[in-house]
């Protein structure tokens, strides 16, 4: 009697290790994709991304200055580009007649321009974020 109680815990235990063993193989593979596209499809998902703008997006910019004076929206430019001069290439002067606006930055959240917003407070004074369509950095080419 005490052996076949044995041989039933081997087997109970043999059991064990081999569902283990087998679970571990399954959960242990390495899955791959592979795409086999067709011309037809490729052009349609390049005629597809051709028609997105990629360019512009929703976003924040610091306000430095509204007016009418031309002149006084140079010299506040001016004066941002010599304090920052790494900024330079995101500064913005649109004008919608008759007030001219100097905006700079290009921030996705109004979370990301906070430290430069009090960093230009300090500095310009009457400083606000207004929402304004940003310019999108270049997106890394990908391949299929």
């Amino acid at each position: 009697m005490a052996r076949s109680r044995n041989f039933g815990y081997m087997r109970i235990a043999l059991f064990c290790c081999l569902f283990i063993a087998g679970i571990a193989a399954a959960f242990s593979q390495e899955g791959k994709v592979v795409y086999h596209g067709t011309e037809r499809i490729d052009l349609k998902i390049e005629s597809l991304s051709s028609r997105i703008d990629t360019t512009e997006m929703e976003g924040y910019r610091i306000q430095l200055f509204f007016g009418t004076d031309m002149n006084n929206a140079e010299e506040v430019k001016a004066r941002f580009a010599s304090l920052y001069p790494e900024w330079t290439r995101q500064i913005y002067m649109p004008y919608t007649q008759p007030y001219w606006r100097v905006r700079v930055g290009n921030f996705y959240s109004q979370l990301e321009a906070q430290p430069m917003l009090k960093q230009l407070a300090a500095d310009f004074g009457n400083v606000f974020l207004v929402k304004d369509k940003i310019v999108r950095p270049p997106l890394p080419e990908t391949r299929f």
